[in-house]
C-alpha cells in the first residue's frame, strides 16, 4: 500500500488536513491541494495514483478538474467528494470515468477509505490485465497497429473484455471482426472455457435453429438421433453469433429469449434449459437501418 500515491483536491483546507493525516495513517503516500489549478500542475510534474477530489470549489468546476485529470493521466483514479450532488451530475461524473462519488459529510473509516480500498484494488486488477493484454492479442494473431483508431479498438477490449456484457461488433467483411470477438473471449473470466463461432449466414433457418439449440429424436425428418445445439456447448463460455443481422425474424425471436432468459428449448423438445453463456456478435450491416427496413428486431438490439 505504501507504493499508491493519493491526491486530495479540495477548497476547504481542514478537509485536506483531515485525509491526509488519517491516510498516511494507512500507508499511502499523501499530497494535498486546496485550488485544483495548482492540483493539474502538479499532476503534470508527478504521477498519482488516486484523485480525492470536491465536485465544488470556486476556482474551477469539479466536473471541469474531472475531465483535464483524465485528459492528463487517463489511468488515475479518481473519486468525487461533494455535498451539492445530484443524480445529473452524478451521472455526468461516472461518464467521465469517475470511479465513484461520496457525499458529504462522510464517515473517513468506512466512506473514504472503503471506497479508496475498492478503487485501487479494480486498478490493480486493470494494471495485471494490460501487462499480459498485448501477449494475449499476439496470441490469437490479432495484428496490433500504433494509429489512433487502431488505439481506440485496443482500449475498447481492453474495456470490455474483462465484462460479462454483450456485445456487438460492427464493421465490414475481412476486416477481423471474429478476432476481435476471440480478444474478448480470452481476455475475459471464461477464457479456459470455449469459444463457440457460428455463422449465421451460412445455413438455412432450419438448419440454424438445430444447430444453435439442438433437436430432440424424430423432431423432423431426418433426426434420427438427439443433438446438442451449440448454445449447450458454450456453457460457461462465449458464444460468438456472426453475421447475426442473416437471422429470419422467427428465429430472432428465439434469440432474443436466450439473451433475456439464458434459457431454450431445443427443437421439437418440450424441455427448458440454462446455460450461462456470455454473448458477441458480429454483422457487416447497420442493424440501426435495418430496424427501420423491418429486417431486425429492435428488441432484439
Amino acid at each position: 500500500m505504501a507504493s499508491w500515491r493519493v491526491l486530495i483536491v479540495d477548497d476547504e483546507q481542514s478537509i485536506c488536513d483531515v485525509l491526509s493525516i488519517s491516510l498516511k495513517k494507512e500507508g499511502y503516500v499523501v499530497a494535498a491541494e486546496t485550488n485544483p489549478r495548482r492540483a493539474l500542475e502538479r499532476l503534470k510534474r508527478e504521477p498519482f495514483d488516486l484523485v480525492l477530489q470536491d465536485l465544488k470549489m470556486p476556482e474551477m468546476d469539479g466536473i471541469d478538474l474531472l475531465r483535464e485529470i483524465k485528459k492528463l493521466r487517463e489511468e488515475t483514479v479518481v473519486i468525487i467528494m461533494t455535498a451539492y450532488t445530484t443524480w445529473d451530475r452524478a451521472v455526468e461524473a461516472m461518464r467521465l470515468g469517475a470511479y465513484d462519488y461520496i457525499k458529504k459529510p462522510f464517515d473517513t473509516q468506512i466512506d473514504i477509505k472503503g471506497t479508496i480500498t475498492r478503487a485501487l484494488a479494480s486498478r490493480e486488477q486493470q494494471i495485471q490485465f494490460a501487462r499480459t493484454f498485448d501477449d494475449m492479442l499476439g496470441r490469437i494473431g490479432l495484428v496490433v497497429g500504433y494509429s489512433k483508431a487502431m488505439k481506440t479498438v485496443r482500449d475498447l477490449i481492453q474495456r470490455a473484455a474483462p465484462t460479462d456484457s454483450t456485445v456487438i461488433i460492427q464493421g465490414e467483411s475481412g476486416v477481423g471482426k471474429e478476432l476481435i470477438a476471440r480478444a474478448l473471449h480470452y481476455g475475459s473470466p471464461r477464457s479456459g472455457k470455449p469459444f463457440i463461432a457460428v455463422n449465421c449466414g451460412a445455413l438455412t433457418e432450419t438448419l440454424l435453429e438445430s444447430e444453435l439449440f439442438g433437436h430432440s429424436k424424430g423432431s423432423f425428418t431426418g433426426a434420427i438421433s438427439e443433438k446438442i445445439g451449440l448454445v449447450e456447448v458454450a456453457h460457461t463460455g462465449t458464444l460468438f453469433l456472426d453475421e447475426v443481422s442473416e437471422m429470419s425474424p422467427q428465429l430472432q425471436v428465439k434469440v432474443l429469449r436466450l439473451l433475456e432468459e439464458k434459457e431454450f428449448k431445443p427443437v421439437g423438445s418440450v424441455t427448458t434449459k440454462r446455460v450461462d453463456v456470455r454473448f458477441i456478435t458480429a454483422t457487416n450491416k447497420d442493424l440501426e437501418l435495418a430496424i427501420k427496413q423491418n429486417e431486425f428486431r429492435k428488441d432484439l438490439f
